[in-house]
């Protein structure tokens, strides 16, 4: 199979969510065919850039997804199963790149101090962004601030997403955790991104974030919005 060839059947198979021969999504017309997994491995086996494989067959299939969904042609469901193809995809990917000297982007994920209700959101964040080519560190539900920022420092993340479903106390939490930042003097290479049902864009602001999200489903967005640096690697 040509390189071109195969670099489309990755790409079309992130857009139909078709995962590998055994999970295809929402799409069983495709069950028993080769998947994203297989296929991105073949391409590997080829000698195919890996950064190319990144680039062509998962950053910009990713982007045809993420419309397709604001079109409502997609629902929930479908952008989940492309985001996890991707994400499948990104671990085989992984060594390769960096031993190419390609790092992705890092992300550390949380849910608030006394959030103990498991609300989706976050999970559901966290899947996409892992679609969209970054490295997330996802530490959970009932997190304080102070472990965040310990894990944002050991890390040494671009980003911190925090969110507050029901406890409005928490976003004092944030704050502190923005003037940690910037009292370690590191607050310039971190970008901050609040949300969940307790916060809002004019809380954001008032406590420094560079961000605020409503939706689980607009993290593409807004790390666009962020343009310090994107996902599959900084390409």
């Amino acid at each position: 199979m040509s390189e071109e060839t195969l670099l489309d059947k990755i790409s079309d198979n992130v857009i139909l969510g078709n995962r590998n021969t055994e999970f295809q999504g929402a799409y069983h017309k495709l069950e028993g065919q080769p998947g994203v997994v297989e296929l991105t491995q073949a391409a590997l086996d080829q000698g195919i850039d890996p950064e190319k494989i990144m680039v062509d067959s998962l950053a910009q299939p990713m982007e045809v997804v993420d419309q397709k969904y604001k079109s409502k042609e997609y629902m929930g469901m479908e952008y989940l199963a492309s985001a996890i193809c991707v994400d499948d995809a990104m671990e085989i990917l992984a060594s390769p790149l960096h031993e190419a000297g390609i790092n992705q982007s890092k992300i550390v994920v949380a849910t608030g101090k006394g959030e103990i209700i498991q609300d989706p959101g976050p999970k559901i964040a966290v899947l996409l962004l892992k679609g969209f080519g970054y490295e997330v560190v996802d530490l959970g539900f009932d997190i304080p601030a102070n472990q965040i920022f310990d894990s944002v420092k050991n890390l040494q993340a671009d980003y911190v997403w925090m969110s507050s479903r029901n406890n409005i106390r928490y976003i004092t939490e944030m704050e502190d955790l923005v003037k940690k930042l910037e009292e370690e003097e590191i607050r310039d290479k971190v970008k901050v991104v609040v949300g969940g049902a307790a916060t809002s864009d004019l809380i954001a602001e008032k406590i420094g974030a560079d961000a605020y999200y409503q939706n689980a489903f607009e993290v593409n967005d807004v790390m666009k919005s962020l343009k310090i640096c994107t996902g599959f690697a900084n390409v």
